[in-house]
């Protein structure tokens, strides 16, 4: 049984404890100046105080190229960024009410990126939404709109594009149990991220913007400060969208921590919220409850009393006999992934009488396509039989069926999870120290070297999951 993640929480609170004074911050800045003023400052802040995060977190050893939907995250990323300190600096519009419009629009996109990317949902997650919800219109009962500047406006629609990209790539990409994966999502959305961040009103400024150009020469210690209050947000927000679990859950822990700060900072700038302000926050205090650990306890002893129960009822069964389907995968399902297929059902014959069978498919094979002759010889030359194999192009159908997806390469791996996300905690590199080359197009001896390593691998796979002779 699996013990219940409880980090998100401290990531929840580091978010609180940085939200209330970077929201207070910016109003009291923009008493003197305006947000486009205060724009670059808080830049260089952010820009500053996120790399040497980075650096003392030592994750730039995860840092790569990006590719298609973390360059597409990073854009989004930096419309929030920016979006977020804007959104503070119109007068006229309380930190509240501003928080109140950006998190309802966010909390709208959650459920959908679920639905859409086919995550599950549990109970306490709609209960949540639907109390933050709830409260997101109490406060709205009584807030004045009638001075909701056309600017604000765009700035909110600026806001809430940045997450229509970045969410669902998020969802794709990152949201799995390897933690590898997940920092280099972070690293490299971060990098481009903060390139565009840089990039864009710096070009404006050389454009013409008074504004800009101002703020990016005469930087307020104020505004640096914003900046690295950000920073630190900003990495414990992602860091909560992140957790493997639904974004039905992780969106609103995340949208009720920064209400409540914002709560606390209208009370730090002596300007205390209305009632229903007050209200709100109590609605969002029951919806946190609700997501907290609170609702493992029930659901922990009902797990250890039919743990119990089974393990009175009949004999402890042996750790394999979970793992009915062991699915390996490379490209176009005709070598690597064919050859695995083969010896791992040569091995399972030779160890053990269990309904137990290895399988194979593609990410991007053409279906009905045959085994090379180069790789039958390398079955041949392992005294492994070789089957009538047609390749197949992984489904997720054929995921879901699977209890164990073994990957060739991390590219492979990659692909399975941000294809099929609800297969992330089971798909993994059948080598864990490395990838394992293609030998397509090679002459035969490269297909036997490739199939004698793949027969190792696969004997110390079913080693660690228990196939014994």
């Amino acid at each position: 049984m699996k013990k219940p993640n409880r980090i998100i929480w401290l990531f929840a609170l580091g978010y609180f404890a940085a939200y209330a004074p970077y929201s207070a911050l910016i109003k009291v800045a923009t008493a003197r100046v305006t947000g486009l003023v205060l724009l670059p400052g808080v830049i260089y802040g952010t820009v500053a105080a996120a790399l040497l995060f980075t650096t003392l977190l030592g994750w730039w050893k995860h840092f790569g190229a990006p590719r298609g939907m973390v360059i597409l995250s990073g854009l989004g990323t930096a419309s929030i960024i920016a979006t977020t300190t804007i959104a503070y600096t119109f007068h006229g519009i309380s930190i509240v009410f501003a928080l109140l419009l950006m998190r309802s629009g966010v909390l709208i996109l959650a459920p959908m990126v679920d639905l859409i990317c086919a995550r599950r949902v549990r109970w306490f997650s709609w209960a949540a939404l639907a109390l933050t919800f709830g409260a997101i219109a109490v406060a709205f009962s009584t807030v004045d709109r009638t001075t909701f500047p056309l600017a604000a406006a765009i700035n909110l629609a600026g806001y809430l594009s940045g997450y229509v990209l970045r969410l669902p790539a998020m969802t794709r990409v990152a949201k799995t149990a390897d933690p590898d994966a997940t920092r280099r999502y972070f690293v490299q959305e971060m990098c481009v991220a903060l390139a565009v961040l840089v990039a864009v009103p710096a070009i404006a400024a050389l454009a013409g913007n008074a504004a800009l150009r101002r703020g990016f020469v005469s930087v307020t210690p104020i505004a640096f400060a914003i900046g690295v209050c950000y920073a630190v947000l900003y990495f414990f927000g992602t860091m909560i969208y992140l957790d493997r679990r639904e974004n039905t859950f992780c969106i609103p822990l995340n949208r009720g921590s920064s209400l409540l700060a914002g709560v606390m900072a209208s009370y730090v700038m002596l300007a205390p919220p209305a009632t229903s302000h007050l209200v709100a926050a109590g609605i969002i205090i029951a919806a946190l409850l609700l997501l907290s650990p609170l609702h493992h306890i029930p659901e922990h002893w009902v797990n250890v009393l039919a743990i119990v129960r089974t393990r009175n009822a009949m004999p402890v069964p042996a750790p394999l006999r979970m793992h009915r389907v062991l699915l390996f995968v490379c490209s176009g399902n005709t070598c690597r992934s064919a050859m695995a297929e083969a010896i791992g059902n040569a091995e399972l014959a030779a160890r053990t009488r269990l309904d137990i069978r290895a399988a194979s498919a593609g990410v991007s094979a053409t279906d009905g396509a045959p085994m090379p002759e180069p790789a039958v010889a390398a079955l041949q030359t392992l005294a492994v039989p070789v089957p009538q194999h047609r390749a197949r192009r992984l489904t997720p159908e054929l995921a879901q069926s699977a209890d164990v997806i073994y990957c060739m390469t991390a590219r492979h791996r990659d692909d399975v999870v941000a294809a099929i996300p609800i297969a992330a905690e089971k798909t993994r590199c059948l080598d864990p120290r490395g990838d394992i080359d293609d030998p397509i197009g090679k002459p035969v001896d490269a297909y036997v070297g490739c199939a004698a390593r793949l027969q190792q691998l696969i004997r110390e796979r079913f080693d660690e999951l228990g196939v014994v002779a």
